[in-house]
């Protein structure tokens, strides 16, 4: 693996729900050609020398220690350096001569990201918090969850890195924890599970200055505890809207103190009484960031670097509520995505009300991934949850799947 002689006009390490965002960068700087695609090229379709490529979708954090390998192996003697590299995360990024990296600075953003920091920062500044414990290593955690589950019943133990939800794990009363395989001795975070809970989004941007402004807020629809979707806008009360962006401003302001600047993402859990409870920070583009972006009062890359005023950051909800889901795919299957009849630009346009698109065009074996595309629908704004989920659950299967 090596860079192509020609230096691109900027290197791009998002996957392909972000290719919105990456036409909105390209409008930012001077040329107008096309970006090196680190994702796809580091870490996502790899032949196996006879018959179809196997997909393997390794995390963000995996995408950027490749790229910075990558970076120190090759020398490249016909670039112009330096060059952009615009991240999902700056989590395994670090600086170097020829690099201009388009996020915070990656030692802040690991502190930042780092669950057990998060939870102190925000019992600091007094924002709702669900029950809680933190543990700084396994053996804390096997002398205290019993106690906690005594006192609540369930717990939620996710290790004090975890994207994603995908190293959480629920644990009841009677049950013994058994750490997840890749979780490490860095410490967990212990909170109380709630059941039938909503699970909520507050999206927010700091600029480079430092100015937080409010984008908007969404419904997450989760896979177990992994991300698999959303709903826009809210369905629930206009109270707990304006709760969740006075409290995103506030996270924005603790962010904001610390150096942080770019979008980040304040989650949320909402439990049958009503209690609106932070449970994580997002230092990073969310899933949903690209589509949202759609409906923002202009270019993000340009509200970051403060060329636009600040109230312009806030998403304009359009004319029907939006559902959007990642595809999955069966494991060890052979995939042939088929030709797309509603792409997603003509849903943006208004051409169609729904849209079905997956990210790559050639046939593939699925390894070890767990989205290959997305699929979304406008619903009028009177159409009961209920029908919007039906959407979704059927959207989400794999495309072999719904045809067989």
């Amino acid at each position: 693996m090596s860079f192509p002689k020609q230096q691109p006009d900027f290197i791009w390490l998002m996957d392909g729900r972000f290719d919105i965002l990456r036409g909105f960068f390209s409008l930012v700087t001077e040329k107008r050609g096309r970006p090196w695609d680190g994702y796809r090229e580091l870490g996502c379709l790899r032949s196996l020398g006879i018959g179809l490529p196997l997909l393997r979708q390794i995390t963000p954090e995996a995408i950027n220690r490749r790229f910075m390998a990558l970076w120190d192996e090759n020398p490249r003697p016909d670039w112009v350096e330096p060059v952009f590299v615009v991240p999902f995360s700056a989590a395994g990024l670090s600086e170097r001569p020829g690099l201009k990296l388009f996020c915070a600075n990656p030692a802040l953003v690991d502190q930042l990201d780092d669950k057990l920091n998060q939870y102190r920062l925000m019992a600091n500044d007094h924002l709702p918090l669900p029950p809680h414990l933190l543990f700084s290593s396994l053996r804390e955690v096997h002398a205290g969850l019993s106690d906690f589950l005594v006192r609540h019943g369930s717990a939620f133990v996710q290790p004090n890195r975890s994207a994603g939800g995908e190293l959480a794990r629920r644990v009841d009363q009677g049950e013994r924890w058994v750490p997840p395989p890749g979780s490490q001795n860095g410490g967990f975070v212990v909170t109380r599970f709630y059941h039938n809970v909503i699970s909520l989004s507050g999206h927010g941007m700091v600029t480079r200055s430092g100015r937080v402004g409010f984008i908007t807020a969404v419904e997450l629809l989760l896979d177990g505890f992994r991300f698999d979707g959303f709903i826009w806008p809210l369905m629930q009360d206009a109270d707990v809207a304006i709760k969740i962006r006075r409290l995103t401003l506030q996270v924005g302001e603790i962010l904001a103190c610390r150096g942080y600047w770019g979008w980040f993402a304040a989650d949320f859990i909402r439990t049958t009484d009503g209690k609106l409870l932070l449970h994580e920070i997002n230092p990073r583009f969310a899933g949903e960031s690209g589509l949202l972006s759609r409906w923002m009062g202009g270019n993000p890359f340009d509200l970051m670097n403060d060329h636009l005023p600040i109230e312009r950051v806030a998403a304009t909800p359009p004319e029907k509520r939006l559902v959007v889901t990642k595809i999955r795919p069966q494991t060890g299957s052979c995939l042939i995505p088929p030709r797309v009849q509603h792409p997603l630009e003509s849903f943006l346009s208004g051409k169609h009300d729904a849209f079905r698109q997956f990210f790559f065009s050639e046939p593939f074996v699925v390894g070890e991934a767990h989205f290959v595309g997305l699929a979304g629908k406008f619903f009028g704004y009177k159409v009961p949850r209920d029908a919007l989920l039906t959407f979704y659950s059927k959207e989400r299967k794999p495309y072999d799947a719904m045809n067989t």
